[in-house]
């Protein structure tokens, strides 16, 4: 735990270079958390070693078994997709060692999140103390393959800040050749182009329920169209690692943060912001996915990739709040709770992530 508790006190202690030095001060931070991410363990992370243990078979798979054309290679029936299995390729054309997968998929993760936070975040401490904490790092420690399409997700908001949908398409796509699950970033580009509130979130809302309900049904039609979806099949419901009790904590805090942006924004024009509006579309998406993971556990880690709205959300909102004052104390309030939100987290369930006590590699080659 104290690594971590480490990092957010630099992260915090140098913040007051990002004023002038905004690149520089993303790219130190950046490059502590990419070497925690890249250095870590194999059994740091819930599912490391799973893909530790598989980087030399999926190195030898042979492409055919993905068919040749575009609908089987982007749907296809095996467990790991095409994209994923050609990094795993390229990366043991070099060497043969798996920690070289860590470090590969972490630089990749690091980089496009830093662009994308240098490009449209106002408050980058503010948005690596949320990334840290709220377990967008722990997830990047774990889900290699989800992560790395969740990186190429957040990238691809530029595309929709510039009302560019073909960029935005191929990369979509080319996310999903890393986790299918990236699809569901695809609807955030037309949903985006609407005005935040209330209204529509409940018509958005009573267009999801009949999902819902009809939730058995809703999966046999995607695992008719996607067949590596019933890999995850069996796992509906309680996925026995975290549970209800995880999906309650966590959608009662994204609906709770969800809403307060929205009082400390709605007096103030703030939500006629393209970002802002954007990143409340995100979150309040999120928690209508969290919502399903009652129905289908893996939809929890689906939800992260809206919910990072967070890191763009508050760092953004908050400056420009006319009130300087009020400003501060929300920050300062939002630091502590989410310290102490990972904190109680990683300590009294530490089995949630898996990255405590964290632990550095043993030997170039070991665990």
């Amino acid at each position: 735990m104290a690594i971590y508790l480490w990092l957010i006190a630099f992260i915090l202690g140098a913040s007051p270079l990002q004023k002038q030095y905004k690149k520089i001060y993303l790219t130190l931070c950046l490059f502590f958390i990419w070497i925690l991410i890249a250095f870590r363990s194999y059994f740091i992370g819930n599912d490391t070693l799973t893909y530790v243990g598989s980087f030399s078979a999926l190195a030898n798979t042979s492409l055919s078994t993905y068919g040749n054309n575009f609908f089987s290679i982007l749907f296809s029936k095996n467990r790991f997709e095409y994209g994923y299995v050609v990094l795993n390729k390229i990366i043991y054309f070099f060497s043969k060692n798996p920690r070289w997968l860590l470090i590969v998929s972490a630089t990749i993760i690091v980089i496009l999140l830093g662009y994308i936070l240098y490009k449209y975040c106002e408050d980058s401490s503010l948005a690596l103390i949320i990334f840290v904490t709220m377990g967008f790092m722990s997830g990047s420690m774990s889900q290699i393959r989800q992560y790395i399409a969740w990186a190429i997700c957040i990238f691809s908001i530029k595309y929709i800040i510039k009302n560019n949908f073909v960029k935005y398409l191929i990369t979509i796509i080319i996310a999903m050749l890393f986790h299918i699950s990236a699809v569901i970033f695809f609807p955030l580009y037309w949903i985006s182009k609407l005005k935040f509130n209330f209204l529509k979130c409940f018509s958005f809302s009573i267009i999801v329920m009949p999902i819902f309900i009809y939730f058995t049904q809703f999966s046999n039609l995607v695992g008719s169209i996607i067949s590596s979806y019933d890999n995850y099949d069996g796992q509906i419901a309680n996925n026995g690692t975290t549970g209800y009790l995880s999906i309650t904590i966590n959608l009662i805090t994204f609906i709770l943060l969800l809403l307060l942006a929205v009082y400390l924004y709605k007096n103030q024009n703030i939500l006629n912001n393209q970002i802002i509006n954007l990143s409340l579309w995100m979150l309040f998406c999120g928690c209508l996915v969290m919502i399903l993971s009652y129905k289908f556990s893996q939809f929890t880690r689906l939800s992260t990739y809206f919910t990072c709205a967070i890191m763009f959300l508050f760092p953004n909102g908050l400056n420009q709040l006319k009130s300087t004052e009020l400003k501060n104390i929300v920050k300062i309030l939002l630091i502590s709770f989410m310290i102490l939100y990972f904190v109680i987290i990683n300590t009294l369930k530490p089995l949630w992530t898996c990255i405590v006590p964290y632990h550095f590699m043993t030997s170039w080659w070991g665990y």
